[in-house]
């Protein structure tokens, strides 16, 4: 799909920084927020016949383990240490958008 839209490979990096940088952001915050719950939580019951559908939290795990990160909610919890995961991550992804460093 993004080939056929014509989005640059950067962009789509700059994307994906940017989602890694809200998942640190969510992961730190209480238990009691919104978006947390909303983003963190397993919904009840069941879903249709099919496919599963591709969650947030889905795309953040497999960017996690194309770098070797196993316990990203932990790396999260520590600032720092998510900044510097988010730069390795655009690093191997070949790009240098992510300027938290």
């Amino acid at each position: 799909m993004i080939k056929v839209c014509g989005i640059d490979d950067v962009i789509l990096s700059c994307t994906n920084s940017s989602r890694m940088g809200c998942a640190g952001y969510v992961i730190r915050m209480g238990n009691d927020q919104i978006p947390k719950r909303l983003t963190m939580g397993k919904p009840d019951g069941t879903r249709s016949q099919g496919r599963p559908k591709k969650r947030w939290l889905d795309s953040i795990n497999a960017y996690m383990n194309a770098i070797g990160v196993r316990n990203w909610r932990e790396v999260a919890i520590r600032r720092e240490e998510w900044r510097k995961t988010q730069w390795v991550f655009c690093r191997v992804v070949g790009t240098t958008t992510h300027t938290g460093l």
